[in-house]
């Protein structure tokens, strides 16, 4: 099940769901997405997303993102305040996080 939201999140905003979730927008800076799954954001990442939460496996995918840190299955990966990625893919597998670069500006 995949819950679809269909919006930008902004600052102060937070969706939490139990499976999957695609975000159709962006997620703003203070803004977090919590999922069981996966997320899919068809847009830009620059808050928070945190998923596998309860799992050993999870991912999480965004046309753009600059953000200040992930978190997938409980491991959190911090970014440089100025990394961009475009085409974002980060998997958690066998206890660590892989961030799989489309281009990087």
């Amino acid at each position: 099940k995949v819950k679809f939201v269909k919006k930008t999140l902004r600052s102060g905003d937070k969706v939490s769901f139990p499976n999957d979730i695609a975000i159709l927008g962006d997620v703003n800076p203070g803004a977090e997405v919590e999922a069981g799954g996966n997320i899919y954001i068809f847009g830009s990442l620059r808050g928070i997303a945190k998923v596998g939460i309860g799992r050993e496996s999870g991912e999480i995918r965004a046309m753009f993102a600059q953000t200040p840190k992930i978190e997938i299955c409980g491991v959190s990966y911090p970014f440089e305040k100025d990394e961009k990625f475009f085409n974002f893919k980060a998997v958690y597998k066998h206890g660590k996080i892989n961030i799989k670069k489309g281009r990087k500006e």
